[in-house]
């Protein structure tokens, strides 16, 4: 390679290097809306939210990572991210199962501001708990995530997330409250 191809290999390898990370793109059960986060640099990201092929709204902050799941309601005015691989804090004495406090669910408005949160107490039936995964700093509690059996989080027909803990019924996330207008 010639000094001056070196110098241009050497400045077009971190462009490739620089480009953001994605989630998984979710669209609502319509079809009409889908969601994505995108991390442009570590520490500076932004949930993007399509109506169809344009940009509908965006919020600017990490609000989980990439490899969470991102779900958006019919009416793209909400959205749900799911955890996939929550970090878990230090057991205690008093409190090994200090897992069942993180929060591995929220719900946001379109100004990125929290709605509601679900923890895995909430989530994980108690039957279902000794199933959880236990790894280093994190726990697998979904199927269809990290190699366990089953189907991964979804957005379902009635315009809700559907997700299955493990050796569990599936749960369902509304973007609504009851009673209140699910669109």
């Amino acid at each position: 390679m010639s000094g001056g191809s070196l110098i241009a290999f050497l400045w077009v390898v971190p462009v490739f290097a620089a480009d953001p990370k994605t989630s998984k793109s979710q669209t609502s059960a319509t079809g009409v809306y889908s969601i994505r986060l995108v991390e442009l640099e570590k520490g500076h990201c932004r949930v993007e939210v399509m109506e169809e092929t344009k940009l509908a709204w965006q919020v600017d902050k990490c609000v989980g990572t990439t490899d969470d799941f991102y779900f958006v309601a019919n009416n793209g005015q909400r959205f749900w991210i799911v955890r996939a691989f929550p970090e878990k804090p230090q057991p205690t004495k008093g409190n090994p199962n200090s897992w069942l406090s993180v929060v591995v669910a929220v719900l946001y408005d379109r100004e990125g501001k929290v709605v509601r949160r679900a923890t895995a107490r909430e989530l994980v039936p108690v039957l279902a708990r000794h199933r959880v995964r236990q790894l280093g700093k994190h726990f697998l509690w979904l199927k269809g995530v990290g190699g366990v059996p089953g189907e991964m989080p979804r957005v379902n027909d009635h315009n809700e997330v559907e997700l299955e803990p493990v050796e569990s019924r599936p749960v369902h996330l509304r973007f609504q409250p009851r009673g209140a207008s699910n669109g």
